[in-house]
């Protein structure tokens, strides 16, 4: 077997490298040809290896990749799988790893960026249907970016997602999805079980009426904290491009405005001075997100209520409007501090009781209601 290092973690016998695995933290395979099927064996048997990392893993023959595969299926204490570039090598992957990513309760991140379309439509399906039946219960990262996933065979994989209760990364990059995989996505983020954090979806095939799809199941959201949905570098993403216009995020920000008060960010951290048109966020959103990371969410929506000149509709109950009226006229005063926009209120009637003595709820354009601390 050849590895890329004899020194660390490894002791040699009898000319070849074996695994350590009193020493062993992360193991990464070499490009050259190697003893697949021993190797994969040894890392089956290890107990403390907790990253397997294949990066350019190309050369291998493909006989010899799935016997090491085999062998890695029996390991329990590997919490980080990740596949880099290793196009041409994929074949029944996800199948002969079945054991692997339903029975190992440590593994709590996968990633495969194969940055070509390497994986055909029913490997993807062997994935999905290991993850619909529990496996990967325990996934808190799943990154599954550069890999030109159509957008049915996206939504197929998103719909699979709904066992991942503790899933908080969901990296998308650099795909084909479109409207139906929104859709999918779209019932990930109304899930009331949800803990996901961060969803990046950067160059795909997102226009407006795909991103109103998202921003929409925003409305209500309390967990999502990043939505990086602009376009990574062009010399990456040269097939798929996401193109919202002002329009698009107008509707974003409306959402932002009127009952989303966790989402923080719509830009790409990794790539944080590509300029397209998509990038360019009205100053406006950029203001609302930055209000939304005050950690105090109903000061956060009073602060909505307040600064923005938006005309609202709110009505009082009737034992305590007269009460109310006042105190709330005199928060708005005291809350003006000189700013030339002073917000405007029209007091309406309607079916709804929207405001109470503990708190008000505050709707706008009939959309859903952001209650907002008296």
């Amino acid at each position: 077997m050849d590895y890329h290092d004899s020194d660390d973690g490894y002791e040699s016998e009898d000319g070849n490298y074996l695994i350590d695995p009193t020493a062993l933290e992360e193991f990464y395979p070499g490009h050259s040809n190697y003893e697949c099927t021993q190797a994969g064996l040894e890392i089956g048997r290890d107990t403390v290896l907790k990253k397997l990392n294949f990066c350019d893993v190309y050369t291998v023959p493909r006989a010899d990749w799935e016997a090491f595969m085999r062998g890695v299926a029996n390991n329990r204490s590997i919490d980080t799988l990740e596949f880099i570039w290793c196009n041409g090598l994929w074949g029944n992957i996800f199948q002969i790893l079945t054991p692997f990513i339903e029975q190992n309760t440590f593994l709590t991140t996968l990633q495969v960026s194969m940055s070509s379309d390497s994986m055909t439509d029913g490997e993807i399906r062997s994935l999905s249907s290991i993850l619909q039946r529990g496996g990967g219960s325990n996934l808190t990262h799943f990154r599954f970016s550069e890999n030109r996933l159509s957008d049915d065979i996206a939504s197929e994989l998103i719909s699979s997602f709904v066992n991942l209760s503790q899933l908080s990364e969901l990296d998308l990059r650099v795909n084909c999805i479109a409207m139906r995989g929104c859709e999918a996505l779209a019932a990930v983020l109304r899930n009331p079980e949800s803990k996901l954090e961060t969803l990046k979806l950067g160059s795909n095939n997102i226009g407006n009426k795909e991103a109103e799809v998202l921003f929409e199941a925003l409305s209500g959201n309390d967990t999502l904290k990043m939505l990086a949905i602009t376009n990574a570098p062009q010399c990456q993403a040269t097939f798929t491009h996401n193109s919202i216009t002002p329009n698009g995020w107008g509707a974003l920000t409306k959402i932002i405005r009127d009952s989303n008060h966790t989402l923080q960010s719509v830009t790409d951290p990794d790539f944080p001075y590509i300029r397209d048109a998509t990038t360019v966020v009205p100053d406006e959103l950029k203001h609302l997100l930055t209000m939304n990371s005050n950690a105090d969410k109903q000061a956060v929506a009073q602060q909505k209520v307040i600064l923005f000149q938006h005309i609202l509709g709110i009505e009082f109950e009737e034992s305590t409007k007269q009460k109310m009226l006042p105190n709330i006229l005199a928060w708005i005063i005291r809350s003006y501090d000189g700013n030339k926009l002073v917000p405007s209120f029209a007091l309406m009637r309607n079916t709804s009781i929207l405001w109470s003595g503990e708190y008000t709820e505050v709707s706008h354009g009939g959309g859903k209601r952001a209650k907002v601390a008296a």
